[in-house]
């Protein structure tokens, strides 16, 4: 997937605006390990982003000034930051067997017939999936290309452009993050490329699914259901502030969990696994006749208590796999806590991925 807007240079460091904290990092991938020269993390209060991206902008950009301060090095860095959310939106679509200059000028027209926004608003990208024998309302046998249709928001990207200008930030590149997600986990977790492969990043505000085969991602979905959604029917339940319900969660990682606050999460994350069983719904309705392989976990609400105890039925059960991201992540210098770094390391993918990014 080519960049929104940059053109290939040095390395750059990565910028992600999460829901729960801004995570800036710095470092170079090597032997499946990505080796973390620089890590800032500033957290963010619940709802200063979200599944739409960035609602509060002057806390989101006091946040990135405090962030920048903390390095002397990121003064003379460029960076790459991400969109996602409902502002992101993918097509696959089959295309006959023109030449590769023409695809772009194809492409564009496509996009007319599937996405329902004014295209004056969005910016259109593609991935040359390969290519295909078999081309709808065409004889059989027909040769054609696999593309994969990307639509962003205009708004979305001159939002992060702005809070970049105004923080003084040398913003050279904006990807798509499931494209760059999909990237740095195939290195790090050696996934087939056979396969059918769901990745599953479980974020505060939501859940983002993308497939990967053949060394690309070719479907994304995401949805409203995340951490803070699971901490929010913990403090309902229970009588609790968000903070208190927050902190009972996280504790429950480690092992001892009330029965009251598991039985609280039930129902939450009952929708969470329909929604995960909607997607793979949804990705074989599309004119794949394959299957999900392998599911693997990962972000910081993963770890949720009774979250991955719901999907031991026999539609998951074989399929799902808890990435391990601590052991991919490494400190390669000094100035990284690697308490830090072991406390943030499942939701540090993003960022990281964008670090090995050239722009």
């Amino acid at each position: 997937m080519a960049s929104l807007f940059g053109s290939k240079g040095k390395r750059l460091v990565g910028l992600d605006f999460g829901a729960s904290a801004l995570k800036i990092v710095s470092g170079k991938f090597s032997g499946g390990k990505f080796l973390m020269e620089h890590l800032t993390v500033i957290p963010l209060p619940p709802r200063a982003i979200d599944d739409r991206g960035i609602q509060d902008s002057p806390v989101v950009l006091n946040a990135l000034l405090k962030g920048l301060e903390m390095s002397a090095s990121y003064k003379k860095s460029s960076f790459a930051a991400a969109v996602h959310g409902p502002g992101v939106f993918t097509k696959r679509i089959t295309l006959p067997r023109i030449p590769k200059k023409e695809i772009p000028e194809q492409v564009r027209w496509e996009a007319e017939q599937v996405f329902p926004q004014d295209l004056s608003t969005i910016i259109v990208d593609h991935v040359l999936l390969g290519e295909t024998s078999e081309v709808p309302n065409s004889p059989k046998g027909t040769k054609g290309w696999d593309l994969l249709l990307v639509g962003v928001h205009q708004d979305d990207v001159m939002t992060m452009k702005a809070i970049a200008e105004e923080s003084s930030l040398d913003l050279k590149m904006v990807d798509v993050d499931m494209f760059v997600v999909g990237d740095m986990l195939e290195g790090m977790l050696k996934l087939s490329r056979k396969k059918y492969i769901a990745l599953v990043d479980v974020g505060a505000s939501a859940t983002r699914v993308s497939v990967r085969h053949q060394g690309n991602t070719i479907f994304i979905r995401e949805f409203p259901i995340g951490g803070f959604a699971f901490t929010d029917a913990i403090a309902g339940q229970l009588g609790l502030s968000f903070e208190d319900a927050e902190s009972l969660k996280i504790q429950g990682q480690d092992g001892a969990f009330p029965q009251e606050a598991l039985d609280a999460l039930s129902g939450v994350l009952g929708q969470w696994k329909m929604e995960l069983q909607q997607t793979e719904d949804i990705f074989v309705s599309q004119g794949s006749d394959a299957t999900l392989s392998e599911w693997h976990f990962f972000g910081g609400a993963s770890k949720t208590p009774g979250l991955l105890e719901i999907l031991s039925d026999d539609r998951f059960r074989d399929r799902v796999k808890l990435a391990r991201l601590d052991k991919h992540l490494k400190a390669s210098t000094k100035t990284v806590d690697k308490d830090l770094l072991h406390l943030w390391a499942d939701r540090l993918v993003t960022a990281a991925g964008l670090g090995c990014r050239n722009g």
